[in-house]
């Protein structure tokens, strides 16, 4: 018997999540934060053990990751360990061969169903409405938006897979 197809949501930066979702049934089937490693004050993405999660969990027939970038807010220092971090996450993506593809922020929450302006909770709130199965992974001290974005994230992914046919959001 073959695997359902896999999408990887991946929300990037310190905070972010990834969430592995069934292409088929969109099932959340696993939810996991971003692994970070520390040296001195500084914080990045912990190669290795982002690796040990892709080995771990369902090989991915495609990854979405959110289509970021600087804002004129952020510190130069910032903006550059921001894209550096995002570039090792797309790195480590196509190093096991898994099909990118970017979505900027605006579309994926679209599609979600939230309007411009709510606020990044909201997120989390509609993942658990579209997503049930992805309950237990948004419960308590794991409630955060982040990882309700990856999962909308994921979604998206789901969507376009199947051509971006059918409801968006309910």
């Amino acid at each position: 018997m073959t695997a359902a197809p896999v999408v990887l949501g991946i929300d990037p930066g310190l905070m972010g999540a990834l969430c592995w979702m069934d292409a088929s049934t969109s099932a959340v089937l696993h939810i996991a934060d971003l692994p970070v490693t520390v040296e001195g004050k500084k914080k990045s993405i912990d190669a290795v053990a982002f690796m040990a999660l892709l080995k771990r969990h369902p090989r991915p027939c495609r990854a979405v990751v959110e289509l970021v970038g600087s804002r004129p807010t952020d510190s130069r220092p910032g903006a550059f360990t921001f894209g550096r971090n995002l570039g090792a996450i797309e790195a480590l993506i196509q190093a096991h061969e898994i099909p990118l593809q970017r979505v900027a922020p605006l579309t994926w929450r679209k599609a979600a169903g939230l309007v411009a302006g709510v606020g990044k909770e909201a997120s989390l709130a509609a993942a658990l409405r579209l997503h049930p199965s992805a309950r237990p992974f948004l419960e308590g001290k794991q409630a955060r938006h982040d990882r309700g974005d990856a999962v909308l994230i994921a979604s998206w992914g789901v969507w376009m897979r199947r051509g971006g046919v059918g409801v968006k959001s309910r």
